[in-house]
């Protein structure tokens, strides 16, 4: 459903799925969310670690089980604000190539 959404703001695919299963499931342990986002068990650590570097998904242990949920959607807002302030930083300089 936000899927493309998701993936225009910067997501890969895989992490796209990831995060909307997330956002359906709550708080999920691995195989869960393979099953929901129909991303194999092997690739959805990949996409959990990539989305909890970007501040998108944290993980806890409950009775020596990992579980990750998902940060609140805002998050996506401050992500391309900070996309912005890198673009601003660097696009004087681009001008002067141009």
């Amino acid at each position: 459903m936000y899927q493309e959404l998701l993936q225009q703001i910067g997501l890969s695919l895989n992490e796209a799925r990831v995060y909307e299963a997330m956002l359906y499931l709550g708080e999920a342990n691995v195989n869960t969310i393979s099953i929901k986002s129909k991303v194999h068990r092997r690739n959805v650590y990949d996409s959990l670690n990539k989305l909890i570097e970007k501040g998108l998904a944290s993980e806890t242990f409950i009775k020596g089980e990992k579980q990750f949920k998902p940060i609140n959607p805002e998050r996506l807002k401050e992500i391309i604000k900070e996309k912005e302030t890198i673009l601003a930083s660097s696009l004087p300089d681009m001008k002067k190539l141009y």
